[in-house]
């Protein structure tokens, strides 16, 4: 929004009514936008011209509104192709290095214990937006690059996995079970939350073995 009503005052569209109706939008919404310009000093009122005397002063980019226009029209958009990991299990986007992964018939044939995922079938295009992809960017320090839109989702078609730790909690006096998860190092709680909405440790075959009964001393013996 920002950017067009800069590119549109710098074409002499002059007023709020005016970029909306260029733009589409409800005058509101420019009104926001052209308040926000004016606190970071790209926009301003310009003096009426002595032919429109009597009429409400329009608006004008400053200086620096110049060069934030200017560099704006500069700035095209690109379309490029970005490699994503996505946890099944939370069914988000993840900042996971895809090196860390290993694929799914390895982790089978090594007995891993594979945890169960948020739902069955593809990804699909609307599970995956631009500001997520734009966060998990930041997330991992790449702020030059921002995300519009999301054309198209392309899976891999061989399933790769995160090796991860279990911890297991149990107490011999009790039949229940705690299961933590430790993801890179650190115990997720989103993980562990989402293990226990499918059933917890029983959907993963984790149970209570009874404690070995203790032997006997013989009382004779000191």
């Amino acid at each position: 929004m920002e950017e067009f009503v800069l590119r549109l005052v710098d074409h002499n569209v002059s007023s709020a009514r005016g970029i909306a109706g260029l733009l589409g939008l409800p005058e509101n919404m420019v009104d926001r936008t052209v308040a926000v310009l004016f606190g970071s000093d790209d926009l301003k009122w310009g003096r009426p011209t002595a032919e429109a005397a009597g009429r409400t002063p329009g608006l004008r980019l400053t200086d620096k509104g110049h060069l934030t226009a200017q560099k704006a029209a500069a700035v095209a958009p690109v379309r490029v192709n970005q490699p994503l990991v996505y946890d099944q299990m939370l069914w988000k986007v993840a900042p996971y290095d895809r090196r860390t992964t290993i694929p799914r018939g390895q982790a089978e044939e090594n007995g891993m214990i594979m945890l169960p995922v948020a739902r069955s079938g593809p990804v699909n295009d609307g599970d995956i937006t631009a500001a997520e992809i734009t966060a998990l960017l930041r997330e991992n320090g790449n702020n030059k690059r921002e995300v519009l839109q999301v054309k198209g989702i392309s899976q891999a078609p061989a399933r790769r996995v995160l090796p991860v730790k279990l911890l297991v909690y149990a107490d011999a006096d009790r039949t229940d079970v705690e299961v933590g998860i430790v993801v890179d190092g650190e115990l997720s709680q989103a993980h562990e939350l989402a293990l226990i909405g499918h059933g917890g440790a029983k959907a993963l075959g984790i149970t209570v073995a009874p404690p070995p009964e203790r032997p006997l001393l013989d009382p004779d013996l000191e």
